[in-house]
């Protein structure tokens, strides 16, 4: 009987090992989730999404930057350009090649952006630049100066040349 004691008492010790064992296993998994549960990050905005349309610097920024040009040459690149003088011919062929004529009508009348009758006349009344300045900066950057009633969908030109921005202003004088 003393054996059977013995190996019934020896029993219980092992399973009061194995249960203590399983406890402590349960414990450090309900540690380990308690603590990842308490890493995960809620991101909550705390301001309204800021829209970012970035100018683009002039035409030889970068060149002269690298090159360590001084203050007034990079300034001097940011000031309105003196245009060559424009070809109205050219510029016409320019408003219809770039597809100015899917969005905008010669007339008073409105398709996707302004008719273009009196445009000249009007670019002079709408800001405090030149009607020459005015007419150039809606073509290279068009969300500068937006009509109203109008959403800023409109091409960005920037690549054109000085020339042929001269051109398409040119074109645009003639039209009445």
């Amino acid at each position: 009987m003393s054996s059977e004691l013995g190996g019934t008492s020896a029993g219980n010790k092992v399973g009061r090992q194995r249960a203590t064992r399983v406890a402590a296993a349960v414990a450090v998994v309900a540690c380990a989730a308690v603590a990842l549960a308490a890493c995960t990050e809620i991101i909550q905005p705390t301001a309204t999404p800021v829209e970012f349309e970035p100018t683009p610097a002039p035409a030889g920024t970068r060149a002269q930057v690298l090159a360590g040009g001084d203050a007034l040459a990079l300034v001097a690149l940011a000031q309105p350009k003196e245009l060559p003088p424009g070809n109205a011919a050219s510029g016409q062929d320019l408003y219809t090649s770039l597809g100015c004529t899917a969005c905008h009508t010669l007339g008073s009348d409105t398709l996707v952006g302004p008719g273009f009758q009196g445009i000249y006349a009007r670019a002079a009344t709408r800001t405090d630049l030149s009607a020459d300045d005015y007419i150039s900066e809606s073509l290279t950057k068009p969300a500068a100066f937006l009509v109203d009633g109008f959403t800023n969908v409109m091409q960005v030109f920037d690549y054109l040349s000085d020339q042929e921005i001269a051109d398409i202003i040119a074109f645009l004088k003639t039209v009445q």
